[in-house]
């Protein structure tokens, strides 16, 4: 008998749909100035992608082609000070603030979380030739865009959380630096 309904169930059943409103995909191309620690200059660049209607995902990075930092005072007393970010390879989801678009202009707050590969350069143990070496960052921070059509500006402010290795007190130091970037972007 069970074989019976399930045949019959299988040959009189009808199609099941679910349907929504489908999502135009949204890239966005983003290029522009960087700014690490508030002193060292560089480039930043990458691509957002929508992937909900309230997470995207921030693929980027940014270098700082600055010279080396001027490293002064004594590296054991704060081994912090010798440290110098300059280079960072990222990716970060985000959550985007819902809210109405208008017609023509629109924004965007957006806030992120993450991780990178983080390039920076040690300067406590041989003060005239900084060594550089690379550690793994945790990343939060937000963005805020505007937008007219398909082009727009990009303010964001990241926070990054990486324990790299002091040569001068031969142990990791866990340390928190700061990158803000103004940048112009392209929407597809």
């Amino acid at each position: 008998m069970k074989w019976i309904c399930t045949l019959f169930l299988v040959l009189w059943s009808t199609t099941a749909d679910a349907r929504r409103m489908p999502l135009d995909p949204q890239n966005r191309a983003h290029l522009g100035l960087s700014m690490v620690d508030f002193s060292a200059m560089g480039i930043s660049g990458g691509l957002d992608t929508r992937m909900t209607r309230l997470l995207y995902v921030d693929v980027g990075g940014f270098f700082t082609g600055s010279a080396e930092p001027d490293f002064s005072g004594d590296p054991s007393s704060d081994p912090e000070s010798w440290i110098a970010i300059r280079h960072c390879l990222y990716v970060a989801p985000g959550i985007r603030i819902p809210h109405r678009y208008g017609p023509t202009w629109t924004w965007d707050l957006t806030a992120r979380g993450g991780f990178g590969s983080l390039w920076n350069l040690d300067g406590s143990q041989y003060p005239d030739v900084a060594q550089m070496q690379s550690d793994v960052a945790l990343i939060t921070g937000a963005e805020f865009l505007v937008r007219w059509q398909q082009y727009g500006l990009r303010a964001s402010g990241k926070g990054f959380f990486f324990s790299p290795f002091s040569r001068v007190v031969l142990d990791e130091i866990a340390m928190v630096r700061s990158q803000v970037a103004l940048e112009a972007l392209i929407q597809w």
